[in-house]
């Protein structure tokens, strides 16, 4: 399965006309898969949303692929360049120090808008804090995060 991920990848940069390297790589979140291009800018996009795109189409390719070997299918998490990894981290120490704000000033904080995986990568980062809540609120693309204390309504 990690071949046909690669391999899928390769030709379809090649398709699109951008040269790159695919390195795949077990993490503790599961299988990164990272470009390496000097064409980044392109596939990333502005804020990421390229790159959101292109793993939702290389994730429908392999499924199609996959359709016809009966092979379990592998999640995976596309980047360019360490896009997305480095956007994590960032993420993840914005959810710490909202966590250890709200925790200090005893007052909820509002995030500002985020996409889904955004929201995601902070709300299983907060999960670990046991007086700590999230939650979502607004619609698309203006949705936010609220952290606040467990007992503060």
């Amino acid at each position: 399965m990690k071949e046909m991920i690669q391999k899928t990848i390769e030709d379809l940069l090649s398709v699109m006309g951008f040269a790159g390297n695919v390195y795949l790589n077990e993490e503790q979140e599961g299988l990164r898969v990272n470009i390496e291009t000097e064409d980044a800018s392109f596939l990333i996009g502005q804020a990421g949303t390229n790159l959101m795109c292109l793993q939702q189409l290389v994730k429908k390719i392999i499924e199609k692929k996959n359709e016809s070997k009966n092979q379990q299918f592998i999640s995976f998490i596309l980047d360019v360049n360490n896009y997305r990894k480095h956007k994590i981290e960032i993420l993840r120490n914005l959810a710490n120090s909202t966590a250890e704000k709200v925790l200090s000033e005893r007052r909820a904080v509002i995030l500002p808008s985020m996409n889904a995986f955004e929201r995601k990568i902070i709300h299983t980062s907060l999960t670990n804090y046991q007086n700590i809540l999230t939650e979502s609120q607004g619609e698309e693309p203006d949705r936010k995060i609220i952290v606040r204390l467990q007992n503060i309504i």
